[in-house]
C-alpha cells in the first residue's frame, strides 16, 4: 500500500508554492466486497492537499474485507499521508555542530 501511495501521490503546486507541509488525515469504509467507499478528510493542511490525498484513496485497488465469525464485514480505516519538501522551512533547524576527534577542545 505504501508503495502504492509513494508511486501516485504528487504534491499539490499550490501547497509546494506556499511551502505548506504537515500531514493529512482520511478516513474510508472497505466493503463486503472489498470496495473503498464514504472517503472523509479528517485533517487537513489547505493547498490541495487532502483532495490529493482523497484522489489517491480512490486510485487505490480493491481491498480484502475485513471478517467476523459470520464472514466478511464492512471496515473503516483511517489513513495518514504525510506531506513534506526536502529543503523547506521546517526542514531548516540548526543542527548541533559535532566535534571532531581530531581537533582540540576549544578550537
Amino acid at each position: 500500500m505504501f508503495k502504492f501511495i509513494a508511486y501516485n501521490i504528487e504534491y499539490p503546486a499550490e501547497a509546494r508554492a506556499k511551502d505548506i507541509q504537515g500531514v493529512v488525515v482520511v478516513s474510508f469504509v472497505v466493503n463486503e466486497q472489498g470496495k473503498i467507499s464514504d472517503i472523509a478528510i479528517i485533517r487537513d493542511i489547505g493547498g490541495g492537499c487532502g483532495e490529493e490525498a482523497v484522489r489517491v484513496v480512490k486510485l487505490m485497488p480493491d481491498w480484502k474485507p475485513g471478517t467476523t465469525a459470520t464472514g466478511p464485514a464492512k471496515t473503516s480505516y483511517t489513513l495518514p499521508f504525510r506531506f513534506r519538501l526536502e529543503g523547506g522551512k521546517k526542514e531548516k533547524k540548526k543542527k548541533k555542530k559535532v566535534q571532531d576527534r581530531d581537533t582540540p577542545l576549544g578550537n
